[in-house]
């Protein structure tokens, strides 16, 4: 309910293992603004808007500008929650246990 109801989710952490904050507010129709520091920008791909890992004012104004992007042009918004669900939709559960278990069971050839 908290992420289905949100004009915008913010995502401005560098500490991710995964971006599971990310993902479910897509998977719940939530656009994402996040910082586009590793692992966030493989898991959300397009759907997000990313900004750039600056870590000072030019990271929070890229943020602001980006949620008021979204709060004004409901077009944009409209496009972010759309490409977010069908972002999430490729991270199933079942998706991501298939790959972890082909990675263990079926490592890469060494080179």
């Amino acid at each position: 309910e908290w992420y289905a109801g949100a004009s915008a989710v913010l995502v401005p952490s560098r500490e991710e293992g995964f971006g599971m904050v990310a993902l479910e507010a897509m998977a719940c129709g939530a656009p994402v603004v996040a910082v586009a520091h590793p692992p966030i920008p493989e898991v959300v791909g397009s759907a997000a808007v990313l900004v750039p890992p600056t870590g000072d004012a030019a990271e929070a104004t890229a943020m602001a500008e980006a949620v008021r992007r979204l709060l004004v042009d409901p077009a944009w918004r409209l496009e972010r929650v759309v490409a977010g669900r069908t972002q999430a939709e490729r991270h199933t559960w079942a998706r991501s246990a298939s790959a972890l278990a082909d990675a263990l069971l079926f490592p890469a050839e060494p080179r």
